[in-house]
């Protein structure tokens, strides 16, 4: 499954320890996830608005 076919699964079946692992294996496996620290968490509005420009909503 893909990750958004994960997350959608996911929705349904919050329950499903094998498929919340499957998702964070798959994110962590992605060189292209954007990882944030503790420290970043003042800056939120700011990442957000970010990645919703990047994704063009």
């Amino acid at each position: 499954m893909s990750i958004p076919e994960l997350k959608a699964y996911l929705l349904e079946n919050r329950n499903d320890g094998e498929a919340i692992h499957a998702i964070i294996e798959k994110i962590h496996l992605n060189p292209n996830t954007q990882r944030y620290s503790a420290e970043d968490a003042d800056r939120l509005p700011e990442i957000y608005e970010e990645h919703r420009k990047r994704r063009g909503a």
